[in-house]
């Protein structure tokens, strides 16, 4: 069973992604903050966090950006968006993120991304600004 550290300011999104992930064998943890993201980063040492990317306080590729900055958990740390790719890609390789998930309605691929995501290396710590 992994963990996963899922950042949304969507209850609705929240919910869905617990729901699609949680029967693979998946532990979730759901916070819908920035600060209770970095608080759970630290405490909880999930194998992989999703981070959206459209939030009120601070936009997704901060957070990431911040969480790598202070080396919070070297956890694979990937935006979580339905964004375009382009964007998306652009966003990764600014705020440090390990990639991005489109966020979608097929439960079965967002599975399989995950899956993806947790079989790889986290990226070391970057010190560049997003930007």
């Amino acid at each position: 069973m992994s963990r996963i550290l899922l950042l949304d300011d969507s209850a609705l999104v929240l919910n869905a992604t617990r729901e699609a992930l949680e029967p693979a064998g998946h532990q979730l943890t759901c916070v819908s903050e920035p600060a209770a993201f970095f608080t759970a980063l630290s405490s909880e040492k999930p194998e992989l966090a999703l981070v959206d990317v459209s939030m009120p306080t601070l936009e997704g590729d901060a957070v990431v950006w911040i969480a790598r900055a202070h080396q919070l958990h070297g956890c694979r740390i990937v935006l979580y968006s339905a964004k375009s790719e382009a964007e998306l890609e652009a966003l990764v390789r600014s705020s440090g993120a390990d990639g991005y998930i489109c966020k979608t309605g097929d439960d079965d691929k967002l599975r399989q991304e995950v899956e993806k995501f947790l079989a790889r290396t986290p990226k070391a710590a970057s010190s560049s600004s997003p930007g």
